[in-house]
């Protein structure tokens, strides 16, 4: 499994193609949202902000669901943005790779195992209390972000319950990320 893994760090530094606008990125055809909430961390209309993300119909936050896109994975500007929530380090990240992250996404930087893209669960350089995992690709792209099973806990517009894409496996955690349509630029 680890070979598998370690053979598709390659393929995230090489896969700069967006010519396929139509998947929705929501790899499990049981996860496929079904109704567009506003996004309820701002309470305005980001749809300008979000492009080709803003037209791909979601899971509505219905209260029944608590969000976990409060505090990891919260819309920022600026670094300064993320510290009161997330503590000193936070980051504002626009973009993961190859995906670009319209209106921020906090996080904190962590260390993957070398030559690894397999996430970390309950990462100590996240959160000491756990919960939080390092996720990405070892040297390219590591930060923290909290483990998701449906799309409704991904309480931000345009986001979605998903594994990682390009580099993960079918048993990794999912993740609250954007669409495949965001792959180098979020425009359609």
């Amino acid at each position: 499994m680890k070979a598998c893994r370690i053979l598709l760090i390659p393929l995230v530094l090489l896969a700069c193609s967006s010519d396929d606008s139509s998947d929705t990125g929501n790899d499990d055809a049981s996860d496929a949202p079904t109704s567009a909430p506003a996004d309820s961390s701002s309470g305005a209309d980001d749809s300008a902000a979000l492009e080709c993300a803003a037209n791909i119909p979601e899971d509505a936050q219905d209260g029944t669901v608590p969000g976990i896109m409060g505090s990891w994975g919260s819309p920022c500007e600026a670094d300064a943005d993320c510290v009161p929530a997330l503590g000193d380090g936070a980051l504002c990240l626009k973009s993961a790779v190859i995906f670009e992250l319209p209106l921020g996404y906090c996080s904190k930087p962590c260390d993957l195992p070398a030559g690894s893209s397999a996430p970390v669960p309950d990462d100590p350089a996240c959160d000491p209390a756990g919960g939080v995992d390092c996720l990405g690709v070892d040297g390219t792209f590591e930060y923290c972000a909290v483990p998701c099973t449906e799309n409704a806990q991904c309480e931000r517009a345009g986001f979605f319950c998903r594994r990682m894409p390009i580099i993960s496996m079918e048993t990794d955690p999912t993740y609250c990320l954007m669409p495949d349509c965001c792959e180098d630029d979020c425009s359609e």
